[in-house]
């Protein structure tokens, strides 16, 4: 089994229909994330008195997007719930994302068994 593979292009997908419909979905979700993470930075700057750079913000979520979508993840958007979480319990530097974000697979692995229960649709 491969961990990692590239997605595969059907040729039956070359026609236009094809085309724009995904270029819409793909522009939508990307204003979406736009939108929360500036959104979220303009939060965190307002609660914590500290500035932030748009282009760097924007940048850094394209760029994590675009390398997500290559290799056939999900967009990721800023999360402005976890962010504000760690900033009122007193976070003030980025390691604490990293430690929110392995709590949460340690909680994916760890309840991961009781999923095979559930009936697919």
């Amino acid at each position: 089994m491969e961990i990692f593979t590239l997605p595969v292009w059907d040729p039956e997908w070359n026609n236009a229909d094809t085309v724009t419909m995904i270029a819409s979905v793909s522009l939508t979700v990307a204003l979406i994330a736009v939108l929360e993470g500036l959104i979220s930075a303009k939060v965190v700057t307002f609660l914590s008195g500290t500035g932030h750079s748009r282009k760097r913000e924007l940048l850094g979520l394209a760029a994590g997007n675009l390398l997500s979508g290559v290799a056939g993840g999900v967009p990721s958007t800023a999360k402005l719930s976890i962010t504000s979480l760690n900033l009122r319990s007193g976070a003030r530097s980025q390691a604490s994302s990293l430690v929110c974000g392995g709590f949460s697979i340690g909680v994916a692995y760890l309840t991961l068994p009781v999923f095979s229960y559930l009936p697919f649709a």
